[in-house]
């Protein structure tokens, strides 16, 4: 096959001259086609180096050169053969007649090019050849289907005894390691969905090196080149295949991402990396920002943003997106107000890009400030060049909004590229809300939405609450129905909150756009008021659904009848869970009088029905009742509806399911925090049981069932504006603030008794105590819960969290999410399975010998899974190997044995399986014409006495057998399948 000449500095290394003449030479690998020490040695170096060229090429060379050029290349000699002999007689003569050896060379290139061009076909640019020639490589030594798709390849040493050099192949359905050392072949190739964790391990045996566990087996890779980003793509793979495993869906690559308009983009990377890379991307965006979940980054350029109100140009990044335009500082941790932040002030800044220069005038803060502007809103976006501006005011560009207001980014790089976008996406904006407008649709199902949510347009809501049609009216703040009692000092509290928010919201921003600093977050954490509650909970929610937009307040601007569509339909048809709801209604804050009327039971169950009725995926899950229930005290019917959807799709991803995937996860989480923070606690802990039992029930309800609910809806402002971090850092402030109660503590019961008396024990000091009220389960009156020592405020409680522990992050939580994911889902997956088994066999629907199967069926079964089907003796063998677990000699398997059978035969490991195929052929499993022949005799006695030798039985009988196999064996089968 002819190629581009590629220049060859050293031509005869390792390879071996077949032919030769005046211009050309013909050569082939050293140890090709031989079994010789140099096959062993180029086959090595080949396999390290992930070389492997084909043996056969053909290089071009002048007298007066040292470089030769690679003009052919063949893996079969009658190819190379060929193309030897039509350079003989078509392109040697020609050759001959020219000069100068310069020539010869120049006119040899050019002809080789175009041969090269004249086969070449039209192919898709996404992917090197280089990369294109390692998938194929990969698909051949893992005899890999076409659907398999290679992500990427890092060459790395795999732990087999002694080190063995070789490369790791990343797939979508597989991690594989191949090395060829000395003759010597490893292969190793493990699913995603059997990976049960993996760690980054640096012991002295394996030093610096990645740790892959599966159910049996545990490997280690150490030596990479690019171990970091190894890690991560193990670790994202592994976690999507984990989601398609609970989801039940397939992968998908991003079509746009290949059109994609693209600057400062490597194509050297593989394309099925790339877009894996700006999943991982978007995800981030999407968690920081609060964004829905089909929102891509489109991309993020280093500028600087005016902040009118210190007026000063503040350093950060600027993220783009289809629907938003969002900026955020550089080196931002985790919004923490200046007095819980130690480096306040002191951070260096940096996302891994270019600092702003020395000498410039510009904050460079963590945590300074952050902004989220939906493009929706946008009237314009303009460059802001001005004749005789500062550098600060370089490549300026303002966005103006339909509100009159306007945000100044200055430095940004690559503007006209960045407005151009800006440009092109409200462009579609403005398309796409012109065919809103003129194509209404009304509630459809749910088969015809790939998230698996119902949607409704606005129009279909028109009619609203209060029409002909409905017998219900959209239910208000309860708050305002049932007032709490107040004081005159409780009363001054909560005006004076007011007063500091009001002053805020003049001096950063209002609503989605405000500019969010520490010192929003510095009044968040000193408590909400209760008549700002509702819009600020709005605001800092977020939402998640791709069709429905971003925020809770921004759902309810563009789709006012969504709601209440759903709630209609609720009520008139079959709601997923109704039984539940109506079980749980009444056990939704029961002390509290809106409770115990129809106004706040109605809206409630209106709330539940209609999310389960958007969400089937889901329905309804216990605890949805609680927290939706006191967000109606300070929320309307139909805002309350749009938080219940962020809690339950984004901010609580997973938790709110029949397995709850996501409160397990996020025990593992607690309890490596805990050992992290807490490492004398953690060990009392683990012996008590005590985690498994509180991280259920504080998480699953923002601690709204542990704590009265006039404290723990403080917590609950702090977690919709700063995300699940505060669980954590407030379950962490709870156990040290009892550490030393707790370590003297006997058994679980004590210890949830102490936690339980001091969650029942958390004031709230802007509001009084009402007579009668306890928390829901508690068996406490509220004279005591007042009176105890290790009564505490909340605002305090939060305050410790805080400041204690207040560098812990949401990326942070999300790795750690990543981590206990794989063993929350693999132990779902066990468990299910097993209960699965016990079910079949508890059922009276078929009796024990309907469900044995008898020779001709697992006949029928071994010629259709087993490899060894395919030779002669495949009869002779499936017929042993029925004998072999037939103990009892009924001529039947039961469930269990058969099981094991097909276990041994299809997802044993080769020594296993070698060991079966010698234990078919020993006595008893013979038949009797095979025990009377002689030359049968002896060959099965040195067989039996090599097996019986290798498995320690002397007895060589049916029952030796067996349990060698059932010891030896089937166990491990079991535990494979």
């Amino acid at each position: 096959m002819w190629v581009k000449p590629q220049e060859v500095l050293i031509a005869n290394a390792l390879w071996v001259v077949e032919r030769s003449n005046q211009y050309f030479v013909l050569q082939k690998r050293k140890g090709h086609g031989t079994r010789g020490l140099s096959s062993l040695l180029v086959g090595t170096l080949d396999s390290v180096f992930d070389t492997r060229p084909p043996p056969y090429r053909i290089l071009h060379q002048t007298p007066s050169s040292e470089i030769s050029y690679l003009v052919a290349i063949s893996v079969t000699s009658s190819e190379i053969f060929s193309d030897w002999a039509w350079l003989e007689s078509h392109l040697l003569p020609i050759v001959a007649a020219f000069d100068s050896d310069d020539d010869v060379m120049e006119f040899v290139k050019c002809k080789m090019e175009s041969l090269v061009a004249q086969r070449s076909q039209p192919t898709d640019d996404n992917e090197t050849g280089a990369f294109k020639s390692t998938t194929e490589k990969f698909r051949r030594l893992f005899n890999a289907p076409a659907e398999e798709k290679l992500v990427n390849h890092y060459s790395c040493s795999y732990w087999k005894g002694v080190p063995r050099q070789g490369w790791l192949y990343l797939s979508i359905s597989h991690l594989s390691f191949y090395s060829f050392i000395l003759g010597r072949e490893v292969k190793v190739r493990l699913r995603w969905t059997d990976i049960v964790s993996i760690d980054k391990s640096n012991s002295l045996i394996f030093p610096d090196s990645i740790k892959i566990s599966t159910r049996q087996k545990s490997y280690y890779f150490s030596m990479f080149l690019h171990k970091k980003e190894t890690y991560e793509l193990i670790e994202q793979l592994a976690n999507i295949a984990m989601r398609q495993l609970m989801r039940e869906e397939g992968f998908s690559e991003d079509p746009e991402l290949i059109n994609k308009i693209s600057r400062n983009v490597s194509r050297k990377t593989p394309g099925l990396k790339r877009d894996l890379d700006a999943r991982a991307q978007s995800e981030a965006y999407r968690s920081n920002f609060r964004l829905p979940g089909g929102e891509k980054l489109d991309g993020r350029a280093d500028c600087t943003l005016w902040t009118p109100y210190n007026k000063q140009h503040v350093w950060g990044t600027l993220y783009i997106s289809a629907n938003f335009v969002c900026f955020e500082s550089r080196s931002r941790y985790g919004q923490c107000p200046h007095w819980y932040e130690p480096e306040w002030g002191g951070g260096s800044g940096g996302l891994g890009r270019s600092q702003p220069p020395a000498g410039r005038s510009t904050a460079a803060v963590r945590g300074l400030v952050s902004l989220i502007i939906p493009l929706r809103e946008v009237s314009m976006a303009e460059r802001a060049d001005s004749p005789g501006c500062t550098q600060d005011l370089s490549q300026a560009l303002c966005i103006s909004m339909k509100r009159r207001q306007s945000f100044l980014f200055a430095r940004v790089a690559d503007r006209d590229f960045v407005l151009e976008r800006i440009a092109e996406f409200l462009a579609k904006l403005t398309c796409s809300t012109a065919v809103s407008s003129s194509d209404r649709v009304s509630i459809h199902s749910v088969s015809s939405n790939s998230s698996g949510f119902i949607l409704v347009d606005s129009d279909s809501g028109k009619a609203g609450p209060g029409s002909s049609a409905d017998h219900w009216e959209l239910q208000p703040p309860l708050m305002y129905q049932f007032p709490s009692p107040t004081t005159p000092e409780t009363t001054g509290r909560q005006l004076k909150k007011e007063e500091m928010w009001e002053h805020h919201f003049d001096e950063y921003g209002r609503g989605q756009t405000m500019y969010r600093t520490s010192a929003t977050g510095l009044l968040v954490l000193k408590g909400i008021p209760a008549t700002l509650r509702a819009e600020l909970w709005m605001v800092f929610s977020g939402e998640i659904s791709k069709t429905i937009g971003w925020s809770a307040g921004h759902e309810m601007a563009t789709h006012p009848g969504y709601y209440v569509q759903l709630a209609q339909r609720a009520s008139s048809g079959r709601v997923p869970g109704a039984d539940e709801i109506e079980r749980d209604l009444h056990r939704s804050l029961p002390e509290h009088p809106a409770f115990q009327a129809s106004a706040g039971i109605d809206a409630l169950r209106r709330v539940l029905s209609a999310y389960a009725l958007r969400n089937p995926n889901i329905g309804y899950c216990q605890a949805m009742n609680i927290v939706a229930s006191v967000m109606l005290l300070y929320c309307s019917e139909e805002q309350t509806f749009w938080l219940l959807v962020a809690i339950c799709e984004r901010l609580l991803p997973d938790y709110y399911n029949t397995k709850v995937v996501g409160a397990l996860v996020d025990q593992g989480v607690l309890e490596d925090l805990i050992s992290v923070e807490l490492p004398d606690l953690y060990s009392k802990l683990e012996s008590l049981g005590v985690i498994s039992m509180i991280s259920l029930s504080w998480f699953l309800t923002i601690f709204l069932s542990v704590m009265p609910f006039e404290s723990a809806v403080n917590v609950m402002d702090c977690f919709l504006y700063d995300g699940a971090r505060t669980n954590f850092m407030v379950a962490l402030a709870v156990l040290d603030a009892n550490r030393e109660t707790l370590e003297d503590c006997r058994d679980d019961g004590e210890a949830m008794t102490v936690l339980c008396r001091y969650l029942e024990a958390v004031t709230n000091s802007d509001i009084p105590v009402r007579v009668g009220q306890s928390v829901f389960y508690t068996c406490y009156k509220p004279e005591d819960v007042k009176n105890m020592d290790t009564s505490i405020d909340v605002s305090v409680l939060i305050h410790e969290a805080y400041s204690n522990f207040g560098k812990l992050t949401n990326s942070a939580i999300e790795r750690l999410r990543l981590k206990h994911r794989l063993k929350v889902i693999q132990t779902i997956e066990d468990t299910t399975m097993n209960s699965m088994i016990r079910c079949v066999e508890a059922e009276r629907f078929f009796t024990q010998d309907e469900l044995k199967v008898d020779y001709p069926l697992f006949h029928t079964l071994f010629h259709k899974l087993s490899n060894w089907s395919g030779g002669t003796m495949a009869d002779y063998i499936a017929s042993r190997a029925f004998k072999l677990m037939d103990s009892s000699g009924e001529g039947q398997l039961d469930l269990r044995q058969l099981s094991w059978l097909l276990g041994l035969l299809t997802r044993s490991d080769l020594p296993t399986r070698l060991r079966l195929f010698y234990c078919l052929h020993l006595p008893p499993l013979l038949d009797q014409f095979e025990m009377d022949s002689p030359l049968s005799g002896e060959m099965t006695r040195g067989a039996a006495r090599g097996t019986v030798a290798l498995a320690g039985y002397r007895d060589l009988n049916y029952a030796g057998v067996l349990q060698l196999l059932k010891t030896g064996c089937c166990m491990y089968a079991v535990k494979g399948s």
